[in-house]
């Protein structure tokens, strides 16, 4: 009786609703035999049956005799007694031999018949066939995927939503932390200035202490910031740092031909002689600062690509004053080094890969084993410059060359060789600059055209 029912018409007539496997059709709706003081007449005359009650506590006990099988949820047992003693009643009448044991699992059988019946006439099923029930099941199939699939996808988003808010707000600590810091800088400087250090030369305590600070907030801060740190030193007197004769001798050796007048007092800033060795100054905007023989030996100064995003440039040391730097394997990939200063600057073992030396001065440098690889060499002066080989200047990946001037021993090489090759490079590097190759070429024309003094 484990097996699912069928779903199957229900009919008013009783005599549609037998079971299989059970002999004979109990409810064909016969009369029952007439019965005289309690005992009933067979209807062959052959003799006589028990009355009812008689015959069900028979069944009854018959059953309760033996192991009775367990009834399955939600029958109880008084509901199927009430069912044997009707099934009971339909054999007396058609006069057949009592079975307990069969009456006992006949009426299970109806009862769960009955209910599944009931669900067939609520959901329609008994007249449905399997498509009409696969097409019936689609709809709630389809409800219960999308649901999931929405349920799924709303979570993806509230994920992405918290590791969104998570990132902001790192993003808006890590900028008041800076914030805090040049703050904290601005006004350690002003206390500075009140305990004269506008007067300080290279060396004095006071020097030392406000050039050790500069160095630290650069490393701390952003590119913007960086900036603000530049522009506050290049508009102070902090630049005033005396006239000894060990400056001018240096100076005069950087400028031979004296070309450049040497001021009273000479002005070398804050960060002269800045002790900055295997400083982190990435993606950094230091243009325009003054770094005369700043030691930057194994600084990074170069471009790190998973910061740049949006930068025009890796970093922006346009117009820096590098005279007399040490830079020895110091790392300035990509950098915009265009109109800087770098007379007399120790560049040995740099990388100088993809740099941008427009218009820079680079008269007296040293290139021993630095990497020249895909540099712009544009309007770019080289005179006097040491160690330069024409290995560095040729090969594969070499640099681009537009209106050089070499030293003298590097001879055999078109100083204008790349001009063209460089405009297109302008477009790529700073499409905001550039936003066709037609403005890049008329910016690398008016560089070619410049003559060396």
């Amino acid at each position: 009786m484990d097996s699912p029912i069928p779903c199957v018409p229900v009919s008013n007539d009783p005599s549609q609703q037998t079971p299989p496997n059970v002999p004979g059709s109990l409810l064909d709706g016969s009369v029952p035999p007439a019965t005289t003081g309690g005992v009933s007449a067979s209807p062959d005359g052959g003799g006589q049956i028990p009355p009812p009650d008689a015959s069900a506590s028979v069944a009854t006990k018959g059953v309760s005799g033996g192991a009775k099988p367990e009834l399955p949820p939600p029958l109880t047992e008084q509901a199927v007694k009430a069912k044997v003693q009707q099934i009971r009643m339909q054999r007396l009448r058609k006069a057949e031999k009592p079975t307990p044991e069969e009456d006992w699992e006949r009426a299970i059988y109806e009862l769960q018949l009955t209910r599944w019946q009931k669900f067939c006439q609520w959901t329609g099923l008994g007249e449905k066939n399997g498509w009409d029930v696969a097409q019936l099941l689609t709809v709630p199939i389809m409800l219960a995927l999308v649901t999931a699939g929405l349920g799924e996808y709303a979570k993806s988003r509230e994920q992405q939503q918290q590791k969104a808010d998570k990132e902001k707000a790192q993003t808006l600590a890590d900028d008041k932390a800076k914030q805090d810091t040049l703050v904290k800088y601005l006004d350690q400087m002003a206390g500075s200035f009140k305990d004269g250090l506008l007067k300080a030369k290279y060396g004095d305590d006071k020097f030392i202490v406000a050039q050790s600070r500069t160095v630290l907030v650069l490393q701390s801060l952003d590119r913007k910031r960086q900036q603000l740190v530049i522009q506050f030193l290049n508009a102070s007197d902090l630049k005033q740092v005396g006239d000894d004769e060990d400056t001018k001798k240096f100076l005069e050796k950087l400028d031979p031909s004296n070309r450049h007048k040497l001021p009273k007092n000479v002005r070398l800033g804050l960060l002269y002689q800045a002790q900055m060795v295997k400083a982190n100054l990435a993606n950094s905007d230091l243009s325009g600062a003054t770094l005369i023989r700043a030691n930057l030996e194994g600084a990074n100064l170069g471009c790190n690509p998973l910061d740049t995003k949006e930068l025009e440039h890796c970093s922006d040391l346009s117009w820096i004053d590098f005279r007399g730097a040490k830079l020895i394997r110091a790392n300035l990939n990509g950098a915009d080094l265009s109109r800087a200063d770098l007379s007399r600057a120790d560049l040995q073992n740099a990388n100088l890969n993809g740099a941008d030396f427009s218009g820079a001065n680079l008269q007296g440098a040293w290139f021993d084993r630095a990497n020249l690889r895909n540099a712009i060499l544009l309007r770019t002066d080289l005179a006097s410059a040491k160690e330069l080989t024409l290995k560095q200047l040729t090969g594969k990946d070499a640099p681009l060359l537009c209106n050089v001037r070499f030293p003298d021993y590097i001879t055999g090489i078109d100083s204008y060789r790349d001009c063209d090759r460089i405009a297109q490079e302008f477009v790529k590097l700073d499409p905001k600059t550039f936003p066709d190759l037609q403005s890049a070429q008329n910016d690398v024309n008016e560089w070619r055209q410049w003559k060396f003094d």
